[in-house]
């Protein structure tokens, strides 16, 4: 009471207290302003949020559906214009798409024809040089992208006709990433192209409807690139004249998530403000993931108070006035934030819309209903697939409408809607492997299914929503991929892949209570002389008849397959060995009685057929198939034109598999690195070669025992395999390798002759004389210090091939020797032209001589042969000092042999050279 009564009577202290309460409630008005205007600003700032999240969703959908109409339709200049028109008007922030061609560099040129013949006279690829800042011819790259396809075609945008964006880094990283994750990407428009400054979405494009299923089937499949471009201005224009107290900023983060490009796309406004008038600032970050990019929007807006010491004067009179228009003012605010919210709900309707509308354009047939099942919208492809109009189809039952079969059994689905959405939440919404049976067509498509519920802002179910795409052709071509990757496409037989499934069913059946199975093996014995004498056309044609021919022999059970080349094999169903080698001979009687003729020429054809039996379950269809090899090729060696049943304790058969078991062990010598060389001298006999130093490198094999095997027990293997090529290039790589290493040793005195023996399979090879004058240069060799030997028999075999490739290498300063010379006693009439260097007497001759006068005089015939001829002679097989004198005094140039040198490994021969070498010096 006291206080109160000193209240009223002291005007100055009630003064005070009105001013206390004035500033107390000028206080809290200001911050329930500042409360008002910050939860304004977040409810604005959701709804530019959603606006431009929205824009660019719905842009992501438009490119999508621009890739499919790609795929069905095309995309040309015109068909774009058209698309890209209606799309300005809906969307009028998207003002450009282009289309751009995967070009690779051999497929260019004639890419750049083609532009120019279709009316692009100036067409070429061409890139832009930053450092230069100019657009320029584009460099020889894997690969290119080239805008194919631009509308609006204005001056401002033509310049990307032609253009090579994937030197962009940016659109490299883009393409990438989009055939990672199979979807749309969105990076900033490159700064070199003078267009608007903005966004450009982009989604790949690929051969043929099946989607990619790794990295690398898109790299192969893609064809090209769908761009649209989106004006940034335009974007944000609704928002910067609906909000026009917010500042907002969009930004792309960088694509690998590391760091930011530093795209930033803003939009502000200049506000008057006085300098004194204190501001708060009010920020809100959006995160969100469009187009595989995370994009950051940040908006700000100042909040600037009125001038607080006039409203304080004012506030002593105005006290209720002042609160009356702080609470009027903010239920307007509350009432302009919630009309602008209703607005931006209608507009989000008006885009969901547009949207619909943009669907009914694709090619996917589009269902809708509502919760009913009722139908309440069909797009035009659907309407021609159920055979009604949209509005005769409205309203009627889905269920009476559509009429789908299982595709397994073909039987009718009584619900299809309650089926297809019960069975597309087992499989992630798609629905496959079903048929539709259309009106007036007598055959049902094979139709993908795609369906979801759709649902109201509260959540309550309103109808659903079903997308059906004809898939037709896809399972067709899916059916003769399938039958093309297990049948022959020359003869229509089953391959070896599908033979091989046979024979492991056949192996699956066999057993004690079945008769069993047989396998034959078939080889025609005359192909290669049809081939080589009217060429492979002639070849193929008998390949097709014989094919007709074996098939008709055999029982509709039994499985003809062509195995590769002129192979085949038979599988006999139900039938023992006993009634099988019958029916073998039969057919190896058909084949010998068949002329096959070709250009008024006839051939005789020749078959021989390996036989084994199918009567172990524990068996493989790779030890069957190796078995029948076994047996055809005793038949061959038998005389051709011959049935062979597989016998395992057959002695032939036993040497066979023991060539087999070597063809192994040389292939894992070659893989794991076993075989290594040997040196043997050839000592000059001589003085006049006194200086001329001959190293011969011999091959041989560490086993994993420890043990050495030398070239005898392997090559029949090798060569009966077709490994000899192999070996010979393994051999003169790792030899040129020695020789390289031991030229700082060599004394210059002295000419030293390094011999490489060649296999037949190599003489005349012109990939393996390639290969020598390639290591040649690698290695850095003198041509002159290399002598490869030939044997007389390779030679005189393939007597044409192997001059050529003696004269091919000859000509660099290669040297020849031909070895076992004499052994065949046919090369006397070739030797003059060929271009030789050395002549290796066969040992047979050399060892006997001491003996055999014969042997003597065969060796003295040939040196003088060779003398005529002016060719070094050398003699294999000496074995002691007797020897050597004799073939001194004949005059034989060189001698090797174990009396002259065992084979040293190569680490002591290069000691031993070193060490001759230095002595060498020391003695000059």
């Amino acid at each position: 009471m006291a206080a109160s009564k000193m209240l009223n009577t002291n005007s100055r202290l009630q003064g005070l207290l009105y001013a206390a309460l004035v500033l107390l409630g000028g206080a809290i008005v200001m911050l329930a302003d500042h409360q008002t205007e910050r939860k304004k600003f977040l409810e604005y700032s959701d709804l530019v949020y959603q606006g431009i999240a929205q824009r660019l969703v719905t842009a992501e959908g438009a490119i999508t559906a621009l890739v499919t109409f790609d795929h069905d339709s095309g995309i040309d200049g015109n068909i774009a214009d058209g698309v890209l028109q209606e799309l300005v008007n809906t969307y009028p922030y998207i003002y450009a798409i282009a289309k751009l061609d995967w070009v690779r560099w051999r497929e260019r040129a004639d890419y750049e024809k083609r532009m120019r013949e279709d009316g692009m006279a100036e067409m070429s690829i061409r890139e832009y040089d930053k450092e230069k800042d100019e657009f320029m011819n584009a460099s020889k790259r894997a690969s290119y992208l080239v805008t194919s396809v631009l509308v609006p075609m204005e001056p401002q945008t033509s310049q990307m006709l032609g253009l090579d964006l994937y030197a962009n880094r940016e659109v490299q990283d883009a393409v990438l990433l989009a055939m990672q994750d199979n979807s749309v990407s969105m990076i900033k428009v490159p700064d070199f192209l003078t267009i608007q400054p903005g966004l450009v979405m982009m989604k790949n494009t690929y051969y043929g409807r099946l989607k990619p299923d790794s990295l690398l089937e898109s790299k192969r499949q893609i064809n090209g690139v769908v761009m649209l471009f989106i004006d940034q201005e335009k974007m944000f224009s609704p928002f910067i004249s609906h909000f026009p107290e917010i500042d907002f900023k969009l930004t792309l983060l960088d694509i690998d998530m590391a760091a930011r490009y530093g795209d930033e796309f803003a939009a502000s406004h200049d506000h008057d403000s006085l300098d004194f008038t204190p501001t708060v600032t009010f920020t809100d970050h959006r995160l969100f993931r469009v187009a595989n990019r995370d994009v950051l929007l940040e908006l700000t807006s100042k909040y600037r108070p009125g001038l607080l010491q006039i409203f304080i004067a004012l506030a002593v009179m105005f006290l209720i006035a002042v609160v009356l228009k702080i609470w009027g003012t903010s239920r307007m605010h509350q009432q302009l934030a919630a009309a602008k919210q209703e607005e931006s709900f209608k507009a989000l309707f008006s885009e969901r819309e547009r949207a619909e509308v943009t669907l009914s354009s694709i090619t996917d047939a589009v269902i809708t209903t509502d919760d009913q099942d009722k139908i309440t919208f069909l797009n035009p492809v659907a309407e021609n697939l159920v055979g009604l109009a949209n509005d005769d189809a409205f309203g009627k039952s889905i269920n009476d409408v559509i009429r789908l079969l299982d595709e397994k059994n073909e039987e009718e689905i009584a619900n299809p809607l309650e089926t297809c959405i019960e069975k597309a939440i087992e499989n992630d919404g798609v629905v496959t492997a079903h048929l539709l049976q259309t009106p007036g067509e007598k055959d049902p498509l094979s139709v993908d299914l795609s369906c979801s519920k759709l649902k109201d802002i509260r959540g309550n179910e309103m109808g659903s929503v079903i997308i059906i795409r004809d898939v037709t052709h896809e399972r067709e071509l899916k059916k003769q991929l399938t039958y093309q990757a297990s049948h022959d496409s020359l003869t229509g037989l089953v391959n070896r892949g599908k033979f091989e499934e046979e024979i492991n069913s056949a192996i699956i059946t066999c057993g004690d209570d079945s008769l069993g199975h047989v396998l034959c093996y078939m080889d025609l014995d005359q192909f290669k002389v049809v081939n080589d004498t009217c060429g492979h056309i002639a070849g193929d044609a008998l390949l097709k008849q014989l094919s007709q021919l074996l098939k008709s022999r055999i029982r509709e059970s039994d499985v003809l397959a062509r195995l590769g080349g002129d192979e085949f094999g038979l599988l006999l169903h139900d039938c023992d060995l006993e009634h099988a080698l019958p029916i073998a001979d039969t057919l190896r009687l058909a084949v010998r009685q068949f002329i096959f003729r070709w250009d008024e020429r006839a051939f005789d054809i020749r078959m021989s057929i390996g036989v084994v039996a199918i009567d172990d379950p524990q068996s493989t269809h790779a030890e069957l198939m190796s078995a029948a090899d076994v047996a055809c090729y005793i038949a061959k060696e038998s005389g051709r034109d011959y049935v062979h049943a597989y016998k395992p304790d057959e002695k032939s058969v036993t040497q066979h598999h023991e060539l087999m078991q070597w063809s192994q062990k040389i292939q894992d010598a070659l893989r794991e690195d076993k075989f290594y060389l040997v040196l043997q001298t050839m000592a000059p006999l001589l003085s006049a070669q006194a200086d001329i130093q001959v190293q011969e490198f011999l091959l041989r094999i560490r086993m994993d025992d420890g043990s050495i095997i030398r070239p005898s027990t392997f090559i029949p293997a090798a060569e009966r395999y077709g490994l000899m090529r192999d070996i010979d290039m393994w051999v003169i790589e790792h030899a040129f390798e020695v020789i390289r290493d031991v030229r700082k040793d060599t004394d210059s005195s002295v000419t030293y002759i390094y011999s490489i023996n060649l296999s037949g399979q190599s003489v005349g090879d012109p990939d393996i004389s390639a290969y020598i004058v390639n290591k040649i240069k690698q290695y850095d060799i003198d041509p002159n210090q290399i002598m490869l030997e030939i044997t007389e028999t390779a030679a005189i075999t393939n007597y044409q091939s192997a001059m050529d490739f003696i004269s091919q290498l000859s000509d660099i300063g290669c040297r020849f020797a031909l070895d076992d010379f004499g052994a065949g006693l046919s090369s006397f009439g070739y030797l003059k032209k060929m271009k030789v260097d050395f002549l290796k007497i066969d040992g047979q001759f050399v060892k006997g001589m001491a003996d055999d006068p014969i042997d003597r005089m065969m060796v003295n015939n040939i040196t003088h042969l060779a003398y005529g001829l002016g060719l070094f002679v050398i003699a294999e097989s000496v074995e002691d000092s007797t020897l050597v004198e004799m073939l001194r005094d004949i005059g034989v140039h060189f001698a090797q042999g174990y009396h002259i040198q065992r084979p040293t490994n190569v680490e002591d021969w290069k000691k031993e050279n070193m060490l001759k070498t230095i002595f060498m010096r020391t003695v000059h």
